[in-house]
């Protein structure tokens, strides 16, 4: 009987593992390897002695995925019913006495954000409390990191990717935040607005959308898109259907769950000429997104009423 368990870990940090047999017909011994297969620590501290705990401390070398391997090494030639166990993981921090408190949550998935496939082993790292904490994605792309509550500046980095930052508030436990985060590839600009036509005339009907795997629930971007007439006019579309009035002071984000942004007639409320539609996607915690365009990604589209 073996079973396998994967874990991330940073390089220098202080890791205890600890296998606990719970059953009465096991006999456990540990094993580590890393994500190339080879043994680090093998059959860590097995005595023999059945029914006792085993357990190991150990330095990371380097950031990256690790593998426990549990064993059971009970002897008998009767069936085996109770072989149940426990295994816990710990990271330690005896290096640094003054270490904070990790009371805060914060999981989700790191995704294409064009395609919404998961991304694995993209690095997330929180600036906060603990200096330089980083952890990969597994395989779905989910992370689950750990680290102390307050403002929180997290950055996610993937290869072939453009880097990601937002500042969030982590509250503490048994709150947990989610927070996805989708990423653009590096020569991806993010899509614009995309009218079903470039020419309209009055009485056609007007449907504007944008990819929906743009907006990941619990994302850690915020979208903002709007629309500008040939007469001036300038628009903040924060909903299906839903037009509001520039105000420079503040610049609503888009609450829609839909991947619709217009589906109206063209009426005359809607002049003749050239309309441009935009979009701009903005890390989450910039409160101040039209003072700081070059922190997000803007883009437009543009379509025509005759």
């Amino acid at each position: 009987d073996e079973d396998g368990f994967k874990f991330s870990a940073m390089a220098g940090y202080l890791y205890r593992i600890k296998a606990s047999p719970v059953g009465i017909d096991i006999d456990i011994a540990i094993d580590l390897y890393d994500s190339d297969g080879n043994c680090l620590l093998e059959e860590a501290i097995d005595d023999g002695v059945e029914g006792e705990d085993e357990f190991f401390s150990w330095t990371a070398p380097s950031d990256g995925f690790y593998y426990v391997k549990v064993t059971n090494l009970h002897q008998s030639d009767n069936c085996r019913i109770n072989i149940q166990y426990e295994l816990q993981l710990y990271e330690l921090q005896l290096f640094d006495p003054d270490a904070p408190t990790l009371d805060g949550k914060v999981k989700g998935l790191v995704t294409d954000a064009i395609s919404g496939r998961p991304l694995n082993n993209a690095k997330i790292s929180s600036h906060s409390c603990r200096k330089n904490y980083t952890l990969p994605s597994y395989e779905d792309g989910s992370y689950h990191l750990m680290t102390c509550s307050g403002f929180h500046k997290l950055t996610v980095k993937a290869e072939g990717y453009k880097p990601l930052t937002c500042h969030i508030e982590i509250p503490k436990e048994p709150a947990l935040l989610l927070k996805n985060m989708p990423l653009l590839p590096n020569e991806q600009n993010i899509p614009a607005p995309l009218p079903s036509k470039t020419v309209y005339h009055h009485g056609n009907s007007l449907h504007v959308e944008f990819q929906a795997s743009l907006l990941p629930k619990q994302s850690c971007v915020r979208y903002y898109f709007a629309i500008a007439y040939p007469d001036g006019q300038f628009f903040i579309l924060t909903d299906f259907n839903r037009f509001e009035p520039l105000n420079p002071a503040f610049l609503p984000y888009w609450l829609g769950t839909g991947n619709r942004l217009i589906d109206k007639p063209i009426d005359d409320d809607m002049p003749r000429g050239d309309y441009q539609l935009y979009i701009l996607r903005m890390p989450e915690g910039i409160t101040d997104p039209i003072n700081n365009l070059d922190k997000g990604e803007l883009n437009v589209s543009q379509f025509r009423i005759e």
